[in-house]
């Protein structure tokens, strides 16, 4: 099934067939994929990919930082404090 191989299933089926049944087999193997472990008693819910509350801290000061940094260079180029690189000008 994987990518990058010429002998696997959506390669092939796109090969012989066309996208199109390729697309539906995906749909259905994506189905009874998800039936068949949600039979099992396995689920993955909202709790498990919410991310937890340090990590949308540190999330929310590394933009906040990111955010500074840029204005602060903004006013620089406001004030023609930036130096510009090689090849560069204002406009």
């Amino acid at each position: 099934m994987g990518s990058g191989s010429k002998s696997g299933l959506y390669y092939s089926l796109i090969r012989d067939n066309s996208s199109e049944i390729a697309a539906q087999s995906m749909l259905r193997i994506s189905k009874f994929s998800a039936r068949w472990i949600s039979t099992l008693g396995l689920s993955i819910g909202i709790n498990d990919v919410t991310p937890f509350v340090e990590l949308s801290q540190a999330k929310a000061d590394l933009l906040k930082m990111g955010y500074e940094r840029c204005d602060e260079m903004i006013e620089e180029f406001n004030n023609g404090n930036i130096e510009l690189k090689a090849g560069c000008n204002a406009d």
